[in-house]
């Protein structure tokens, strides 16, 4: 299979890191703060003109997707699962949306500083032009789109796409390994009128 992987809310840790650059340049983050939307700067009183403001300056201080006080490791498992995956056959596409400047170059270093294999990285907004057969993302909107588009998509389980009811979702890349070896089987098919991975009907009459 062709595995659309998202990086940001997946495998990279995106929000931990801008959290802690924005407090380091004076943002106000309040206490015990956990992201109940998707936008979720707003909690700090940021525009999204703000926002991208902050993505840039710490793209350019390398603090953003690249980050010397390793607070830029990829979550648990995730290296390693994309090396079993790919030794087992499968492609692996990179689809992020970052479109700041110095952010694709970054990526780059970074895939290569963990080991990170890969057969193709998009820079896309729009994620259902890359062709894959299975997308993996934490944005609420990737998942409607992707699936109205008839692509298979598997939520990465977030606290800001909790209101998405019926999605099948992973908690960690070990589950998103275990997902992909059912659906390698068939013991998984996606249903495209319940926009979910279902056990296929069995034949009564077999």
């Amino acid at each position: 299979m062709i595995l659309g992987i998202d990086l940001d809310g997946c495998a990279y840790p995106f929000l931990k890191n801008f959290v802690a650059y924005a407090k380091e340049i004076g943002v106000d983050v309040p206490e015990d703060w956990t992201p109940s939307h998707w936008n979720f700067f707003e909690d700090f009183g940021l525009t999204v003109e703000q926002f991208v403001a902050i993505m840039e300056q710490g793209v350019a201080e390398k603090k953003m997707f690249i980050n010397s006080g390793f607070m830029d490791m990829p979550e648990p498992g995730f290296s390693n699962v994309m090396i079993k995956l790919r030794g087992e056959g499968h492609k692996i596409h990179i689809v992020t949306h970052r479109n700041v400047k110095g952010a694709a170059r970054q990526t780059l270093e970074w895939m290569d500083i963990y080991k990170i294999p890969t057969d193709a990285i998009h820079f896309v907004r729009d994620k259902t032009v890359v062709g894959v057969d299975l997308l993996v993302d934490d944005s609420p909107d990737n998942y409607y789109a992707s699936a109205s588009a008839g692509i298979p998509c598997v939520l990465y389980d977030q606290p800001y796409n909790q209101f998405v009811s019926r999605a099948t979702r992973v908690a960690d890349w070990h589950e998103y390994y275990e997902l992909v070896q059912l659906i390698n089987r068939g013991e998984l098919v996606w249903s495209q009128e319940g926009r979910k991975f279902v056990e296929p009907q069995k034949d009564v009459f077999a």
